[in-house]
């Protein structure tokens, strides 16, 4: 399962407080402290002649990432479709998020805080997460998907006061360094090599052949595999 990059979601803060300051220093620090909103933003353009079917899984251990503070979000027509993240079994530090790009379509997926979370909103709790991202094909059959990825983190500064007349926001976005140090991913289907040493010699005037029993075999444990998905 490559990797692709590392991720980071944030609100909070963008300094801690400057406790150890006189109290007049830290009320001025303390009117323009902006709280930050950060997100995981991962373009994923199909450049293959048929549907890639995909895997997303995301691992944070310290913090854990949790379903309650997050939120996905999956586009490739314009239209934003919202997701959860679906824990791995028996792998608590691990979440999946499985989606489909049609053939030389471009697919943005987000991984975001999720602010319908009063909390988070409202700045009573902050979140800091990181850790990283893999990809994997969800079927085992099929052509192989060769892809352009490019994440990024992309944030927004929001005032201290929302009540405010003149609200200041802003907004931050920088690309992430790859595993791979490049854009392009290859993911092949999966195949068991045959070497000559392992065919079984056939009898003359046997219309059997064994290694077409061992593709149909092989083919059968990756129809029932597929559909397991």
């Amino acid at each position: 399962m490559p990797l692709v990059s590392t991720f980071e979601l944030l609100v909070k803060p963008i300094a801690p407080p400057a406790t150890n300051l006189p109290q007049p220093i830290v009320a001025q620090i303390d009117k323009v402290a902006r709280r930050v909103v950060q997100g995981y933003f991962l373009t994923i353009a199909n450049t293959t002649n048929s549907l890639a079917a995909l895997r997303l899984e995301f691992t944070a251990i310290t913090p854990e990432l949790n379903l309650k503070d997050t939120v996905i979000v999956f586009d490739v027509i314009g239209k934003n479709e919202f997701a959860d993240l679906k824990p791995v079994p028996n792998e608590p530090k691990r979440f999946t998020f499985d989606f489909r790009i049609p053939a030389h379509d471009t697919a943005l997926v987000t991984l975001l805080p999720d602010l319908s979370n009063l909390e988070l909103f409202e700045g009573v709790r902050n979140l800091e997460i990181r850790g990283y991202v893999n990809i994997s094909r969800l079927g085992f059959r099929g052509p192989t998907y060769d892809l352009l990825i490019t994440p990024e983190q992309r944030g927004t500064f929001l005032p201290k006061d929302l009540n405010q007349n003149i609200l200041d926001f802003d907004q931050i976005a920088y690309a992430l360094p790859t595993a791979s140090g490049g854009s392009f991913l290859s993911l092949k289907p999966l195949s068991f090599p045959v070497s000559p040493g392992d065919l079984i010699p056939v009898p003359l005037g046997d219309n059997s052949s064994l290694t077409s029993d061992r593709q149909e075999l092989l083919d059968l444990m990756f129809e029932r595999l597929d559909k397991l998905e």
